[in-house]
């Protein structure tokens, strides 16, 4: 009989969805490599990733056995906002509580463009400083998948850098990154934690 496990800090919980991204990116590199070759929009990204990363992260959740409930966000669109506004009101991709009772937003992103990116950073921070209960935490998760096309690939790494600098020098906040694949890298962020 295994040990039950459980989740003792809010560190642990962030810990678990890294854990979990490096998993599910790596068992779906096949498909996300042959995504960033042929299903691409406009903007050389492939239709519905966040989407799609969403249900995939959630399905783990669920069968890990130590969260107690779990919201969605119903119109991601809703985050792609302008940097003025009032963060207060605008709710996380994925909302997670555990049993032990530690809640964690997290607002995803998987395309490069810096001022959403940077939007949702500030968002993180804001709630994280404003939330008064220390088993809440707010982080954002950031995947990047380059395209294929060589040219756009260094354009999103660039941005990609530009972005790190930009959260570290203008909003104070570190970004890890963490690489699956030479074209595949994920970045979490979490103020104050």
């Amino acid at each position: 009989m295994g040990e039950e496990k459980i989740i003792r800090s809010i560190q642990d919980f962030v810990e678990m969805i890294k854990n979990l991204t490096q998993q599910i990116l790596k068992e779906k590199s096949n498909i996300l490599d042959h995504w960033r070759k042929h299903h691409l929009n406009k903007s050389h990204r492939p239709k519905n990733f966040e989407n799609w990363f969403v249900v995939e992260l959630v399905n783990k959740l669920r069968i890990s056995g130590l969260i107690e409930e779990i919201k969605t966000n119903p119109d991601v669109k809703e985050l792609i906002r302008s940097y003025a506004g009032d963060f207060a009101n605008k709710t996380p991709d994925i909302s997670i509580k555990t049993k032990e009772g530690f809640t964690l937003d997290i607002e995803i992103k998987t395309q490069a463009n810096p001022k959403n990116i940077l939007n949702d950073i500030l968002i993180v921070k804001h709630h994280n400083e404003k939330e008064k209960n220390k088993n809440y935490r707010a982080c954002f998760l950031w995947i990047v998948l380059a395209p294929q096309n060589s040219d756009f690939a260094q354009r999103v790494w660039k941005s990609v850098e530009g972005v790190k600098f930009r959260a570290k020098e203008e909003i104070g906040v570190n970004i890890e990154e963490f690489k699956v694949e030479e074209w595949l890298r994920y970045y979490i962020a979490t103020p104050s934690i």
